[in-house]
């Protein structure tokens, strides 16, 4: 799942601030938690997420981070993001 920073923000019932306060806001993280927890109870526990970071900001085409077809760009995210990522497994 993926959604923009705004959308989170509306969701856990935030007044619209910049795409860092919301991603950072203690709300935002309870709210996806909360979706998640509901999404992992059907799924296996190898299928299930375990881990997630929360960005500050929408991904876009023009970063290279989404494809022209809207689909994110696994590789680029995996160098992009490789700390974020590796700081998940450690």
């Amino acid at each position: 799942m993926i959604r923009g920073p705004y959308a989170l923000g509306c969701g856990a019932g935030l007044r619209l601030g910049s795409p860092e306060e919301i991603a950072s806001h203690a709300g935002v993280r309870e709210l996806i938690e909360g979706e998640l927890a509901q999404v992992n109870r059907e799924l296996a526990s190898y299928e299930s997420v375990k881990y997630f970071r929360i960005l500050p900001r929408e991904l876009t085409t023009e970063s290279g981070e989404l494809t022209p077809s809207l689909k994110v760009n696994r590789g680029v995210m995996a160098e992009r993001y490789r700390r974020e990522i590796e700081e998940m497994y450690a």
